[in-house]
This record gives structure tokens, C-alpha cells and sequence, in this order.
């Protein structure tokens, strides 16, 4: 998104604008109404240029002392200000100070079930981060986690924020079972892409029963271009036995997406050599970054299906974005 948007950024910036984003989220600071018009008439031309439009139902002119924009510009909460102060110093002392003050926040938004406050979402984002890093002292924080995981029903458009969260965070049995639980039966996870987020967890904590290999075996073979097919692929080549790492190479011939293509590719890396290369050689024909991919798979001493995030010290501060995502 930062890629392609860089071009409008310039453009309106040399126009004169004071432009500011992030990811897909635009906010011009103008003087008059005239000069908002023009801007957004501008913005709407450059987006137009790159195939892309702006959302005419989240788009508005705010004046000051409207309580939207108020809510956009109020003061920032003083113990998220100590917590990202002291992670900006980058030292691991400093880092530690804050873990208590973090968790103690986190837990007080979910008991008064403020969830969709920035706030949560930056408790969870620099939660997340600390756990990567994995050289601090942290809680187990397993209320916490029971939260988020009923939070993927109740909050799906958050579900990004949550997955990052939960791909770090120390489970328990019941989250385990909460986990299957929403993969197999759970009826309002409504969305593929949710799937698709979920089924990569549970490839890479290896969470293993028959009701999941069951139900990813279903998704490959109804529709193995869905989001969730895909990442289902790599739950079952991670999980799964030789029968079921074959079942994904015959479903492979018949997806559609590139995406699926490299999910299913990822899905048979522990098949013998014969059976991989027919899909693989089917791969490259497809496109560069599926020949990539390809010879990537081919080139690792052990099988990878989902990589383990990792996290320097200096690379705390700018982690992820602590408030927005």
C-alpha cells in the first residue's frame, strides 16, 4: 500500500496539501472548504490514475470544534505515551519497566469491554512485538487471550490485529480447543479470510485432531481457491500424514488464485520427489514469483509452512504500528 500510494503522497504534497496516512486512511489538513473540495477532487483524480477510488460513505469535511474531529485529534492516553516513551529508548531495561503497566492496561480494557478503542488495539499490537522479540519477562496473560479469541465473532474486522496477537501468545488447552472449536463449528466465522488467518495458527502450533484435518480436507476439495482452502493446504501439509499431503497435490491441479497456488505448493513439501515436481514444474509455469517460490521450497534443509516471526531490539520501536492497526 506505502509502495503504491508513494505516488499520490508526492503529488499532492507538491500541490501544496498537507497531507498525512497510513496504509489507506487519508487526512488533509486545509484551511478553507474550497481548498478541502479541490483537494479531495485532486486526491480522487491521482486514485483514479492507480485504478483505486475513495470511500464516499467514510469520507467527510470536518470544521474545528466538530466532535469528530475532536475524537481524532484528543490528547493521547499518558500511560501509552510512558510505555512507547520507554520503548523508544531500545534498551531491554527500559522495555521490562513497562511490561507490567502493558498487561495491567490490556486486562482493565477488556474488563470494561473496550475493544474497539485504539487503545486495546495498541495494548495488543505492543503485546504482540514484546513477545516476538522473546528476550523480556511477560505473563502468560491467558485471560487475555480468551478475549480475543471470542473477539474473532464479535469484532471480525479487527480479526488482522487479533491473528498477529494470537500467533505469538502462550495457549492453553481451552484456547486449543476455543481454536478448533472456530476452524470447525463455530457458524458466525462467516469470512475466508478469517479462515485463512486461523488455519496458519494452527499449522504453526501443530494443533492436531481429526474434526480439523476432516474440515481442512472438506475446504481443499469443495473449493480449493477460497482463502481459507489455501491456508487449510498448509495445515494439512504441516499436520497431516503422507495421504494427506497427496490429497493436497490432486486438489492443487484446480486452483485458481495465486495465492492458493503458493499455499498448496507450501502444503506438499513433504511429499517425494516425483509427486512435488509434477506440481511444482506446474507452479513455474504459472508466473515469476510461483517460479520463485519454487525454487525457494526446493533450496531448504527442512520443511517451513509458516515462518516464526523474529525481533531485534532496534527494531522494537517501529515493530508494527502501535496505535491504528
Amino acid at each position: 500500500g506505502n509502495v503504491v500510494l508513494d505516488f499520490v503522497d508526492k503529488l499532492m504534497t507538491k500541490e501544496g496539501f498537507a497531507m498525512y496516512r497510513y496504509m489507506d486512511d487519508i487526512c488533509l489538513v486545509v484551511p478553507s472548504e474550497r481548498r478541502a473540495r479541490i483537494g479531495l477532487m485532486n486526491l480522487t483524480k491521482y486514485l483514479r490514475e492507480l485504478g483505486l477510488g475513495v470511500n464516499s460513505a467514510k469520507t467527510a469535511t470536518l470544521r474545528v470544534g466538530d466532535k469528530a474531529l475532536q475524537e481524532l485529534i484528543e490528547d493521547e492516553d499518558p500511560e501509552i505515551d510512558s510505555i512507547e516513551a520507554a520503548v523508544g529508548k531500545n534498551t531491554r531495561k527500559s522495555v521490562q519497566s513497562v511490561v507490567e503497566l502493558l498487561f495491567r492496561k490490556a486486562t482493565a480494557l477488556v474488563e470494561e469491554r473496550r475493544f474497539t478503542e485504539k487503545a486495546f488495539r495498541f495494548c495488543l499490537n505492543r503485546i504482540t512485538s514484546f513477545r516476538v522479540y522473546k528476550n523480556l519477562e511477560l505473563p502468560a496473560g491467558s485471560e487475555l487471550t480468551t478475549a480475543v479469541l471470542r473477539l474473532l465473532v464479535d469484532h471480525p474486522d479487527q480479526s488482522d490485529t487479533y491473528c498477529r496477537y494470537l500467533e505469538v501468545a502462550p495457549f492453553t488447552e481451552q484456547h486449543t480447543a476455543e481454536l478448533s472449536r472456530l476452524l470447525t463449528i463455530e457458524p458466525l466465522l462467516v469470512y475466508p479470510w478469517q479462515g485463512y488467518l486461523l488455519w496458519k495458527i494452527a499449522a504453526k502450533r501443530r494443533v492436531k485432531s481429526r474434526e480439523l484435518t476432516t474440515k481442512a480436507h472438506s475446504l481443499i476439495a469443495s473449493n480449493p481457491s477460497e482463502f481459507d482452502s489455501a491456508s487449510a493446504a498448509i495445515y494439512l501439509g504441516a499436520t497431516g500424514d503422507y495421504a494427506d499431503r497427496q490429497a493436497v497435490a490432486k486438489s492443487a491441479r484446480f486452483v485458481a488464485t495465486e495465492i492458493g497456488s503458493r499455499c498448496f505448493n507450501i502444503g506438499i513439501q513433504e511429499l517425494d520427489g516425483p509427486a512435488r515436481r509434477d506440481c511444482y514444474d506446474r507452479a513455474s509455469r504459472r508466473s515469476l514469483r510461483s517460479r520463485i517460490l519454487v525454487e525457494h521450497l526446493s533450496g531448504l534443509h527442512k520443511p517451513t509452512y509458516v515462518e516464526e516471526p523474529q525481533l531485534a531490539k532496534d527494531e522494537l520501536p517501529d515493530a508494527m504500528p502501535s496505535l491504528y492497526a
